[in-house]
Formats: structure tokens, C-alpha cells, sequence
């Protein structure tokens, strides 16, 4: 019981102070002055009875002569070194070549006329085709039968040779280009070698020309283009053309 009294007694004190403290509070604010007090402004004023003379302003002084400008001394240029004067080199002159005496000029040696050369060339090939034939000649002529009585036999031989030579010529007149050879009788012999079968063994080899180049070209022609030529079939005859020599003429007559 003692207790809860004191309790509240207690608490009623610590009211009481609350309130006394938050009397004093309002007090204290209640009582101060909130508006701000500004300073006075103090300024200090001289009185005169009269103004004074206004102080005349100054006369302004002269401006000075201007000072001429000193001219400015150049200092002379040095004279000018001379230039030492190049020396002078002589050059020694160069040997003189030594003059050589001229060769006489050497006589020039004719030089060959080409036609002559060349006809000298033709017959040199000639001879050797006309000794080469000899040789085959030789060498394929049948060994020497017993002489026969001459008669009409060996007259029947040769009418049958120039039978085929005739023949040969006709062959060869028609494959020839006759307006190449012109007019007239030109008159030409070819060395014909023929095998049994009557072709060319070899070429035609020209023994004499007509002095027309075309119409020898022509007839050489002519004789390749009849190749086989007609040739009889007897050896005994076909001997006589192994190796033909040939009369011909472009226009007839041979």
C-alpha cells in the first residue's frame, strides 16, 4: 500500500514540474522582442557661405621642337678582295699519229657474169648425165648374139621403133601449151630415161633448147604429164628406149 502511494505521488510531482517548466517556456517567449532594430545612418554635412573661385586650369605648355633625326652613318663596304687570277695550264700537244703511206688499192677481179656461169653449170651437168647414161648403156646391153644375116628382119625392127617414137611425140605434142612456143619450127632434145613399163625413171634432162625459156619449161611439162609413155613390150626393141634421146618439135614436124 505504502508503495502505491508513493508511486503517485510521484507522478503528480513530475507533472507539476512539466507544467512549471512549460510555463516558464511561454513566458520566455511571449516576453522577447521579435522586431528587427535597424541602426541609424549619422552623416557629417560643412556648411559655406559662398563658393569658392573655380581654379583656372593650366595653360598647356608648348610642345618641343622635334629633334631632326641624327642620319645614320653607314659604314663603307670593304673594297673587294681581287680574285687571283687563274693559272694558265699549256697543255703539251698530243703526239702527232704517224701517217701511214696508203696501200694502193687492189684491182678488183671481175666477177662472173651470172648467165655464163650458169650455162658453164648446165654443161657440166649434161656431160655427167650423158656419161652416166653411157654407163647404163653399157651395162644393160644384152650380151652380142650371133651375127645375123641382114634382111628384112632388122628393116621390121627399126620401122618398129620409130613407130613408138612417133608415138611418144604425138603423146607428148598434145599435153604441150603450144601458144607458149609461138609460131614457126622451134626445135628441141631431151634425154629421157623410161623403164619397161613406160615411166620416167628420172627426170627429163634438156640436151638443146628452143632459146625460148617458156616454150622449154612448157615441153618439160608436157613430157612429165605423158607419163607412162607408149614403149613396145619386146626387150630386144625396149633396149632403144632405156635412154631416149628425143628430136621434138612443139608445132610438128618432129
Amino acid at each position: 500500500m505504502i508503495r502505491q502511494r508513493e508511486q503517485a505521488l510521484a507522478a503528480r510531482a513530475g507533472a507539476m514540474a512539466i507544467a512549471v517548466h512549460a510555463l516558464l517556456l511561454l513566458v520566455l517567449v511571449f516576453s522577447f522582442n521579435w522586431k528587427n532594430v535597424q541602426p541609424m545612418n549619422v552623416a557629417q554635412v560643412e556648411l559655406w557661405d559662398s563658393l569658392p573661385e573655380p581654379v583656372p586650369a593650366p595653360k598647356p605648355l608648348p610642345e618641343p621642337a622635334p629633334v631632326p633625326p641624327v642620319p645614320e652613318v653607314k659604314p663603307e663596304p670593304p673594297p673587294p678582295v681581287p680574285e687571283p687570277e687563274p693559272e694558265i695550264v699549256i697543255k703539251p700537244e698530243p703526239p702527232k699519229p704517224e701517217v701511214k703511206p696508203k696501200e694502193k688499192p687492189k684491182p678488183e677481179k671481175p666477177k662472173p657474169d651470172p648467165a655464163v656461169k650458169q650455162r658453164e653449170e648446165e654443161k657440166r651437168k649434161l656431160e655427167e648425165l650423158q656419161k652416166m647414161f653411157a654407163e647404163e648403156d653399157r651395162a644393160t646391153q644384152p650380151a652380142p648374139a650371133k651375127a645375123a644375116p641382114a634382111g628384112p628382119t632388122s628393116a621390121a625392127n627399126a620401122g618398129e621403133v620409130d613407130k613408138y617414137v612417133a608415138r611418144i611425140r604425138e603423146k607428148i605434142r598434145g599435153n604441150v601449151n603450144k601458144q607458149l612456143c609461138g609460131e614457126g619450127q622451134p626445135e628441141l632434145e631431151f634425154q629421157i630415161a623410161i623403164l619397161p613399163t613406160g615411166q620416167l625413171s628420172r627426170d627429163p634432162v634438156m640436151l638443146k633448147g628452143s632459146g625460148n625459156p617458156a616454150c622449154d619449161q612448157a615441153v618439160d611439162r608436157a613430157i612429165r604429164a605423158s607419163d607412162p609413155l607408149p614403149v613396145p613390150n619386146d626387150p630386144t626393141l625396149f633396149s632403144n628406149f632405156r635412154n631416149l634421146k628425143l628430136k621434138f618439135s612443139p608445132n610438128g614436124g618432129s
